[in-house]
């Protein structure tokens, strides 16, 4: 190997290494379970009537980000999941151990917002990395005339980014539904995640 070569081979690696550094993604612990932790659930995008909005929108007071929905055909009407009629409840996957850094969790529509409580996970004695917001019932004629949103407040500290697992700069969320003949389906979206 000539001389030229030698050097150049440090400096060649160097590179690669700081180019993985900078497309790194992020994830959850090498301990986390897959998201969304849900057993026999229907991942598939598109396989319901509901949809995550392409952008999650800067709301009040500051750092709060909302994320919103929408609704659309599903890639099969006749498959189970296809015949879902209500979004029952939204996972975000986000680490249990952030949990203080969300300080509010509301609802905003057309009529005005409140307050809710989300939830974590718990398999066994470990919490796992999923927030989720239950108990919404949302039909596909309430997210067409309510335009529902579920909005984040975050402390001044961390950016959406910080909090959501998974690739870089977006956030993983998953809409469960119950389809027919009780196929439970948790249609997987990502989203980006603006920064401060």
């Amino acid at each position: 190997m000539s001389r030229i070569m030698r050097a150049l081979v440090p400096a060649i690696a160097l590179l690669c290494c700081m180019g993985v550094a900078v497309h790194a993604r992020k994830g959850a612990p090498k301990n986390a379970l897959a998201f969304p932790s849900l057993e026999n659930c229907q991942q598939k995008p598109d396989s319901t009537p509901f949809r995550l909005a392409a952008n999650i929108t800067k709301g009040m007071p500051a750092q709060t980000w909302c994320f919103g929905f929408s609704t659309a055909a599903p890639t099969s009407t006749s498959a189970p999941c296809g015949n879902a009629a209500m979004l029952e409840r939204v996972q975000l996957w986000a680490p249990y151990t952030g949990r203080t850094n969300i300080t509010a969790i509301r609802i905003r529509d057309t009529q005005g917002e409140r307050t809710v409580f989300g939830a974590w996970i718990k398999k066994g004695a470990t919490y796992v990395d999923e927030l989720v917001v239950s108990k919404l019932d949302w039909t596909a004629q309430y997210i067409q005339e309510k335009n529902p949103k579920i909005c984040l407040t975050l402390n001044h500290a961390i950016d959406l980014d910080t909090l959501c697992l998974g690739p870089q700069g977006q956030c993983t969320v998953a809409l469960y539904s119950l389809g027919s003949r009780g196929q439970k389906c948790c249609p997987v979206y990502t989203t980006a995640a603006p920064l401060l």
